[in-house]
């Protein structure tokens, strides 16, 4: 398994960990944190696969073309989730608590830094 594969399934573990905490306070809270988390991290899975994938292109011109034109694609998937998360069910979203699972899932990584001698 891939690195950046690895980084995201802990990722997707944290942001189910965030979201039962928040189910704990609420379900508007649980629900709102993880689609916020998701709208990040499902582009970003498809991403990493598209990339491991492409690794096997051997010229390093069209590896960069493929590159950009995926992460494009994951940049159109990610705004689209946003609104489309937003569109099926604007009465259970908390704004806040939907960007800051936004935002947990953008600087996972970090978190992991810190926790990577538990692992």
């Amino acid at each position: 398994m891939s690195s950046m594969i690895r980084v995201i399934i802990y990722q997707w573990i944290m942001s189910v960990v965030f979201s039962v905490i928040g189910l704990l306070i609420g379900y508007k809270t649980g629900m709102s944190f993880f689609l916020g988390c998701s709208a990040f991290l499902i582009p970003n899975l498809f991403f990493a696969s598209y990339l491991s994938l492409i690794s096997n292109i051997i010229n390093y011109r069209e590896q960069a073309y493929f590159f950009l034109v995926g992460n494009f694609v994951k940049l159109v998937l990610s705004v689209f989730l946003l609104y489309f998360f937003v569109f099926i069910a604007p009465e259970n979203i908390s704004w806040f608590f939907y960007l800051l699972g936004l935002f947990f899932s953008l600087k996972g990584h970090l978190l992991l830094l810190f926790f990577q001698r538990f692992m």
